[in-house]
């Protein structure tokens, strides 16, 4: 933050940190080569040695860091300082994260990418973990059918009819998650960006869940 930068091309000639061997510190490389800017590397040994990592930002060795936004929000969580540290909503590649399950379970697969299908629809339609009961009684089919009120997709599940209310209810919508785990509500405090619905500028949506 003491350096005043607001994008990638102000880091131009100042040190900055990357785990070697990371696909982070090919991206750097490209994307100011790309750009013919001038750059000047510290490369660290591990993307995993959180401590070294921490080390070297807070005394100074580095100006910046660089790697995918999650892992950035966990490593300025860690600082003593974590807000004198920003993290640039320019970003100079897309790594997207998400969920690994076993290749022969082929039924938890689909269980669970429909969990997070019902937790992108629910935010979608408004409902939340506090509002979830009152929603029950919505007329809106959409509704209906994601809390269970319309049967049909628990059975295609093998799951309960209300399997998408119950994880609502105690968990909350995508974006009440979001918040929680990695957002406002979080050490991590990182912005949704890109995870916002797609009504809102984001890239999440949900198939019609029927």
């Amino acid at each position: 933050k003491k350096l005043g930068a607001k994008t990638v091309r102000q880091l131009s000639g100042v040190p900055i940190c990357v785990a070697g061997g990371t696909v982070f510190e090919s991206t750097l490389g490209a994307h100011f080569g790309a750009g013919k800017l001038p750059l000047k590397t510290i490369v660290l040994e591990s993307a995993e040695k959180f401590d070294d990592i921490r080390a070297a930002i807070t005394s100074g060795r580095c100006t910046a860091y660089t790697a995918d936004v999650s892992q950035l929000g966990a490593i300025r969580s860690k600082l003593s300082r974590p807000s004198d540290f920003d993290i640039l909503a320019e970003q100079i590649s897309r790594e997207p994260l998400a969920q690994l399950v076993r290749q022969d379970d082929p039924q938890f697969f689909d269980i669970l990418r429909w969990t997070i299908f019902a937790l992108i629809d629910a935010e979608e339609l408004g409902i939340t973990s506090r509002n979830v009961d009152a929603m029950t009684k919505s007329d809106n089919l959409d509704v209906q059918r994601l809390l269970g009120i319309m049967p049909g997709n628990g059975k295609a599940l093998g799951l309960d009819e209300s399997w998408a209310y119950n994880v609502i209810k105690g968990l909350g919508n995508y974006g009440e998650l979001f918040e929680k785990n990695l957002g406002r509500d979080s050490l991590l405090k990182l912005d949704r960006g890109l995870n916002r619905l797609w009504n809102a500028g984001g890239l999440m949506y949900a198939p019609p869940l029927r």
